[in-house]
C-alpha cells in the first residue's frame, strides 16, 4: 500500500473512533455530576436514609470514575495516533515548518554541522527526526555530530532498515511520547527523581504507620455513619494531620518528585514493553534491547 493511502485511511478511521469516544466520555461525565448530587443529598438528609443507598452510590460513583479515566487515557492515545498520520502525511507533501528544526543543537564551532545544513529550517535533522522525547533527540543530534566508527554505522544503517518494515511498532512507540508532551523540563525532574534517594520510605514504622492510619479513619467514618460515636473519627483523622505535618517537608520532596515523574515513568514504562516483546535480528537492536533486561 502507498504511504499517502494507508496515513488517509488511519486517519478516517481514527476520526470515526474518536467520534464515538467522545461520545462516551460525555455520558460518563454526565454521570458523574447525577452521582454526585445524589450523593451530596444522601449526605444531607443521612438521618431519613440508612446509610447503604449512599455507599451504593459512592462505589457506582467510583466504578464509573474509573471507566472514565481509562477512556480519557484511551481518547489521547487516538488523538496522538492522529496527529502522528497528519505528520506523516505532511512531510510526504513536503511540508516540515511544523517540526522541530533542532535549533537548540546547532553549534557555530561544529566542524562540519553548518555546511551540512544538520539542524535548522530545511535541515537534516528536522527531515529525519521522529523522536518525542528529548532524550530521543538529543541521542539522535549525538549521532549526527559525533565522529564514530565504520562497522558502528553499518550497524545503524541496519537497524534502520530493520525498523522500516515496522510501522506499527514505530508508532506505538511515537503514540506513547506524543503522550509524554516532553519539553526538556520533564527530564530534568525525571533525572533528579532518581538522583534523590527516598529515605522515608525506607522507615518500616512510619511507612505502615502511613498505610494502616488511612484505613482505620475511613472505618471509623463508616462507623459514624452507623451510630458510632463521631470522635473517633476525629482522632484517627487528627492522628494522621499530626503524622502528615510532622513529615511534611520531607513528604512535600517525595510528593513533588513523584507527581512530576510517575506519569512519564508510567509511560517509559510501556515503550519497554514494546520494545521487550519485539524480535529483533539486526545487532544494534538485539544490544540495546538486551541493556532493558536487567535485575
Amino acid at each position: 500500500m502507498q504511504p499517502q493511502k494507508y496515513y488517509k485511511e488511519n486517519l478516517q478511521n481514527l476520526n470515526l473512533l474518536i467520534k464515538q469516544i467522545k461520545k462516551k466520555e460525555l455520558i460518563f461525565s454526565i454521570s458523574k455530576i447525577f452521582l454526585v448530587i445524589l450523593i451530596s443529598f444522601f449526605i444531607i438528609n443521612y438521618k431519613s436514609y440508612s446509610v447503604y443507598p449512599f455507599l451504593v452510590s459512592f462505589l457506582v460513583f467510583i466504578i464509573i470514575s474509573i471507566y472514565h479515566e481509562i477512556i480519557i487515557k484511551k481518547r489521547k492515545l487516538l488523538v496522538s495516533s492522529r496527529k502522528i498520520d497528519e505528520t506523516e502525511l505532511k512531510i510526504l507533501n513536503g511540508e516540515f515548518k511544523d517540526l522541530n528544526s533542532g535549533s537548540e543543537f546547532y553549534n557555530i564551532e561544529h566542524n562540519y554541522s553548518d555546511d551540512l545544513d544538520l539542524f535548522g529550517f530545511g535541515g537534516l535533522f528536522q527531515y529525519i527526526n521522529r523522536a518525542k522525547t528529548s532524550f530521543g533527540m538529543k541521542t539522535l543530534a549525538d549521532w549526527l555530530m559525533n565522529r564514530t566508527e565504520n562497522i558502528e554505522i553499518i550497524k545503524r544503517q541496519e537497524a534502520v532498515v530493520e525498523l522500516s518494515d515496522k510501522l506499527e511498532f514505530r508508532k506505538n512507540i511515537q503514540i506513547y511520547g506524543e503522550v509524554i508532551e516532553d519539553d526538556g523540563i520533564k527530564q530534568k525532574n525525571f533525572i533528579e527523581f532518581f538522583n534523590n534517594p527516598i529515605e522515608f520510605a525506607s522507615n518500616k514504622f512510619v511507612f505502615i504507620i502511613i498505610k494502616i492510619i488511612p484505613i482505620f479513619t475511613l472505618i471509623s467514618l463508616y462507623l459514624s455513619f452507623t451510630g458510632f460515636h463521631f470522635s473517633v473519627f476525629l482522632g484517627f483523622f487528627v492522628l494522621q494531620l499530626s503524622i502528615n505535618l510532622f513529615y511534611s517537608k520531607r513528604n512535600s520532596l517525595i510528593y513533588n518528585l513523584s507527581k512530576k515523574s510517575y506519569k512519564v515513568l508510567a509511560i517509559y514504562s510501556k515503550i519497554i514493553k514494546e520494545i521487550e516483546i519485539k524480535n529483533f535480528k539486526s545487532e544494534k537492536l538485539i544490544n540495546l534491547q538486551k541493556k532493558l533486561f536487567i535485575e
